[in-house]
């Protein structure tokens, strides 16, 4: 493992340094190679997030971009978000080595340095009171750096997974629940559906129409930010080397701080 400074100096991240030599080889000779499952067939981590080793430093995972229409040119949305984190952050995500283009159905291989240690939801009942303590500060710190991301909100802003081509699809759970992945063209569009479903809740609830919950709006006035979409135990990960790490960035993009 080396330290690598970022580029404006200002400070020292860790990444595996990869020796590997078929990170060489051309895309079709890489997805030939044998891989061995990082989660047990049968778990549910299996089921919803096929990663596969392909060495004991490199590791490999699927992403697939659900496009508006047939003709859309696919783009990996995980990997946008995760390499901007690895330039413009000081939060350890591992470092994306290739990325490959099925080239149909918006599917993508993302081949990435794999972290040594232990998923924090395994080992947090056998942490001491100040090694939580610091991971909740270090949390923190990490969530200040992440909305330092930021991107004007306007009409010509959508949310979402970042694309230089056009709006991706919205799917994560932790912010919109059981809602089918869609499109939001704008943030307006975006905050449009949480006042519908806020009125949705307010009415399930018999507030009155003259209630002032009735006229609260959601808020699109600040910028939008990088968040991580499922802010986990288990996609942080207790490195060998110390480092906390955050791992599976699959449902991120921008998106209100607020959520």
């Amino acid at each position: 493992m080396r330290h690598v400074r970022h580029s404006d100096g200002s400070c020292l991240v860790p990444c595996f340094t990869s020796t590997v030599p078929f990170l060489r080889f051309a895309d079709e000779e890489i997805l030939k190679l044998p891989k061995t499952p990082v989660y047990a067939e049968g778990t549910p981590e299996f089921r919803y997030n096929r990663a596969f080793w392909f060495s004991t430093t490199t590791l490999a995972k699927g992403y697939f971009d659900l496009r508006s229409r047939s003709g859309d040119k696919a783009e990996c949305g995980e990997a946008n978000v995760q390499n901007l984190v690895y330039t413009r952050t000081q939060i350890p995500v591992p470092r994306i080595r290739r990325v490959i283009d099925f080239g149909e159905r918006g599917a993508f291989v993302i081949v990435m340095d794999g972290i040594k240690g232990r998923q924090l939801s395994e080992i947090w009942d056998t942490l001491s009171f100040w090694k939580k303590l610091w991971v909740a500060l270090t949390l923190r710190r990490y969530i200040l750096q992440l909305r330092g991301l930021t991107k004007a909100p306007s009409n010509h802003t959508p949310p979402g997974p970042i694309s230089p081509n056009r709006p991706m699809n919205c799917n994560s759970p932790q912010i919109f629940g059981e809602l089918n992945p869609r499109i939001f063209p704008t943030v307006t569009d975006l905050a449009d559906l949480f006042n519908r479903r806020y009125r949705q809740f307010l009415d399930r609830l018999q507030i009155p129409q003259n209630h002032p919950e009735r006229y609260k709006q959601f808020d699109i006035s600040e910028p939008l930010v990088i968040v991580h979409g499922d802010f986990t135990p288990r996609n942080m990960i207790l490195g060998d080397d110390g480092w906390l790490w955050l791992i599976d960035w699959g449902y991120s993009g921008y998106y209100p701080s607020v959520v």
